[in-house]
């Protein structure tokens, strides 16, 4: 029989035409995403990102919260708008390779939308910051918290701890932890440490008769990452007196109910203990002795 004369049955036909069908749909689902064409006004949030050799972009771009285009450019200086919610105008082209966000060629910042904030002074900590006005605090002597709008759990905390050992200042570098890493603060050199677990952070600052042990508590939400930006801008906009000034409560109730325990490890001040009311996450308030 010939072969190349075969005939085949009307069935085979109409499965093959099914098959090419599917094939060509399935293909259909990876259409290129359409990007807008020419100058665009964009309003959102500029913030830092790693350098990478596998796409271009220096900063992201944000608007609600979520990644939209990365930014770069060679008309403005991008790192001076970091953290800050700002008009652009600019151009979006596809990025080196396609699994990447787009990306906005930033032609010029054409607003800058400053949120409103607030000054905290922990006069018992000698320590001056800012924090969006929408952050709720607790100050209290030895222990304050701050909780951002839309959480009931602090994601700031603030602890003091006395020195016991006055050689401590003299072999700080060789005490530091591995995982911790230098910094500024206020002209101040302090040291930060990162809980590869929780992504909870911990800043320590050595003064003269003591350490300022601040917190930062990843949270797990939405707005988790405006939180993050907003405790990077605190920490930037912080100084630190020459002297503390201890407060002297009259009476323990302003204390009492302070948080303690949970993931950051909060005790409560002499006197006190934590009266744990979450087993699971292991959180409490602060009860007093008497």
């Amino acid at each position: 029989m010939n072969l190349m004369t075969r005939s085949f049955p009307s069935w085979f036909f109409g499965s093959a035409l099914l098959l090419c069908t599917l094939f060509l749909t399935a293909c259909g689902d990876d259409e290129p995403i359409v990007l807008p064409e020419g100058v665009q006004v964009l309003t959102g949030s500029v913030l830092p990102t790693d350098i990478s050799l596998l796409r271009r972009g220096t900063h992201l771009f944000q608007v609600d919260d979520e990644d939209v285009y990365f930014l770069e450019s060679t008309a403005v200086n991008l790192r001076k708008y970091e953290r800050k919610h700002v008009v652009l105008q600019g151009e979006v082209s596809p990025n080196v390779d396609s699994s990447y966000l787009p990306l906005l060629t930033v032609e010029a910042v054409l607003d800058v939308l400053e949120q409103e904030t607030k000054e905290w002074k922990l006069r018992s900590f000698g320590v001056t910051f800012e924090l969006p006005d929408s952050w709720g605090g607790s100050i209290e002597s030895a222990l304050s918290s701050f909780v951002p709008l839309g959480s009931s759990d602090p994601a700031i905390i603030f602890q003091w701890e006395e020195s016991e050992e006055q050689e401590k200042e003299e072999n700080t570098e060789e005490q530091l932890d591995y995982d911790s890493t230098p910094i500024v603060i206020d002209g101040t050199r302090a040291t930060k440490s990162v809980d590869s677990q929780t992504g909870n952070e911990t800043v320590r600052i050595e003064r003269p008769n003591g350490v300022i042990q601040i917190t930062y508590i990843a949270l797990d939400h939405p707005h988790a990452q405006q939180w993050h930006a907003d405790w990077i801008s605190a920490l930037a906009s912080m100084e630190l007196a020459d002297t503390r000034v201890p407060d002297t409560p009259t009476s323990t109730g302003a204390i009492t109910g302070s948080p303690c325990g949970g993931p950051a490890g909060i005790l409560c001040p002499e006197g006190f203990y934590c009266d744990v009311t979450n087993l699971q996450e292991n959180i409490g308030v602060c009860r007093s002795l008497q």
